[in-house]
């Protein structure tokens, strides 16, 4: 008599009030899914914009928790006044042991496409512009404003430090640079201390940015990088932009969008990007 032996797989993405569970190892690329689709629907004007807006950021955040359990790190908890980065990671050796070096990562949960026929099979795609800092971007307020400085990492958690800083004249060069490619990276080149912090978290979010994938039926964390230099050549040459706009009361909304071209190059150059595949309950069938 023969016997045969089977393993079920199951998976899940928990978190208060929210459950996406799977009779295979997809749980989370099937809440990916699920968030994407809520913020889609969200975007329509009707009496149900506000709780559908709710339950993908709540979804979005325990999503978010569970990359981050599996790369093994903490999340990072955001303030305002700055580009806080999502969380963060101790980096390892050949042996796998912790080094005591901790990292700064960027998470983007977007919508991304795997291309199995044509020229481009085998590649993965994100149709559409990927933001540093949500969909609107940071705040700016004219005045005295408490900005992010930076970030202390330890093994116990992260400590934001900030301080208070001018912005008024920092707003007013932004503002009458708008659309200007080359003058906004000469403002934020500037020795100014609100030009100088602002420089500084924009850096360190595109300095790692992950973003997950499905791929050969597999889900994988893949991190893109980007150095000043590297954003400044991308920024002049109209491969990414640097937003600025008028928010009223003498506030602006800054951000630095990446084209959908920059994203897919980068996502793709196998000599550049790091891939890690997020197995267990997370994406492995």
């Amino acid at each position: 008599m023969a016997f045969r032996q089977y393993t079920k797989v199951t998976s899940k993405v928990t978190g208060p009030g929210i459950k996406v569970a799977s009779n295979d190892g997809m749980a989370l690329s099937k809440a990916l899914k699920t968030a994407q689709q809520l913020y889609s629907a969200s975007r329509i004007n009707s009496k149900y914009k506000g709780v559908l807006t709710s339950l993908a950021g709540r979804l979005n955040s325990q999503i978010e928790a569970a990359i981050v359990r599996e790369l093994g790190g903490g999340q990072i908890t955001a303030g305002k006044g700055g580009f806080y980065p999502d969380f963060y990671i101790e980096l390892k050796n050949e042996r796998g042991e912790g080094t005591g070096v901790f990292e700064a990562r960027e998470q983007k949960l977007v919508s991304t496409r795997e291309v199995t026929q044509g020229r481009n099979a085998g590649k993965v795609f994100r149709d559409g512009k990927v933001s540093l800092a949500g969909g609107s971007g940071i705040t700016l307020s004219p005045g005295q404003q408490d900005l992010s400085t930076g970030f202390n990492f330890d093994a116990f958690g992260e400590n934001a430090t900030s301080q208070m800083t001018p912005t008024s004249r920092f707003i007013g060069q932004l503002k009458a640079a708008e659309g200007d490619p080359v003058k906004l990276l000469k403002i934020l080149n500037g020795r100014g201390e609100a030009a100088k912090i602002i420089k500084k978290g924009l850096a360190l979010k595109a300095s790692a940015i992950d973003i997950p994938v499905q791929f050969n039926g597999r889900l994988e964390n893949r991190t893109i990088r980007f150095s000043w230099p590297e954003i400044r050549k991308c920024v002049l040459a109209k491969k990414m932009v640097i937003s600025v706009k008028d928010a009223g009361d003498g506030q602006i909304k800054l951000n630095l969008f990446f084209k959908q071209a920059i994203i897919n190059k980068a996502l793709n150059d196998m000599s550049q990007v790091t891939i890690k595949a997020l197995e267990g309950g997370l994406g492995k069938a």
